[in-house]
């Protein structure tokens, strides 16, 4: 079977000689047979499936590459267009753009992972009646954006305790703050001498840093003033 990947072209040789005449000395030219290259290979993306972009970052950013190689011998049929759909379960390929020629995929507006946090869509490249897809998932990092609110007291029980409660009694606070980030959304808990952030040097409560909760962790005697 010709290839022209292979091989593009051939050397022929043709021999003739006079059959009317005994021991006449043949004489031969070759010829050069150019294989024409037949566009048979489909593209083949190189650029991986998966890609991750913070949030708030511009929309003119990069959020995937496309790359692809192709086996044929010729520019022309090596040419590639490309292109998007959707994945088949979003319409996340309307929030993103893509260049036919260079394959670069831009979010067309900027990417927030407390709404979002990934983009799914199917690349597509065209080389003539070639046609190859890549399924893409770019993931949205999160950006620590968002600032606690004040804490609040979310136990419905009075706040107070008697003297002389043994440690880890509850005193009926349990602080509740929020954090609008949607992965760096942890909140940690402390206690402070005062609203401007003193230093606690009592040693009557202890709060749990990641439950809140208030418990007794000392003596607490009413005539000392506590």
């Amino acid at each position: 079977m010709l290839d022209f990947e292979g091989r593009p072209s051939y050397a022929v040789t043709v021999s003739a000689s006079d059959a009317g005449v005994v021991g006449s000395s043949p004489v031969s030219t070759t010829f050069t047979l150019s294989v024409t290259d037949v566009n048979d290979n489909a593209p083949v993306f190189t650029s991986g499936a998966t890609r991750s972009v913070a949030e708030n970052a511009p929309v003119e950013t990069v959020v995937y590459a496309a790359a692809t190689s192709d086996a044929d011998g010729t520019a022309e049929n090596r040419a590639v267009a490309y292109s998007l759909k959707g994945d088949g379960t979003s319409d996340d390929a309307k929030l993103v753009s893509i260049d036919p020629a260079t394959g670069e995929v831009r979010l067309k507006a900027s990417a927030d992972a407390e709404t979002r946090g990934s983009y799914s869509f199917t690349v597509v490249a065209t080389n003539g009646a070639q046609v190859t897809e890549r399924a893409v998932t770019v993931s949205v990092t999160d950006v620590n954006e968002f600032a606690v609110t004040e804490p609040v007291d979310v136990d419905a029980a009075a706040d107070g305790v008697i003297e002389n409660a043994a440690v880890g009694t509850l005193v009926g606070v349990t602080a509740r703050a929020v954090d609008g980030d949607a992965s760096n959304a942890a909140v940690s808990y402390s206690l402070v001498g005062d609203a401007q952030g003193a230093p606690y040097t009592g040693g009557e409560f202890a709060i749990g840093a990641s439950s809140g909760v208030v418990t007794v962790a000392g003596p607490v005697d009413y005539e000392a003033g506590a």
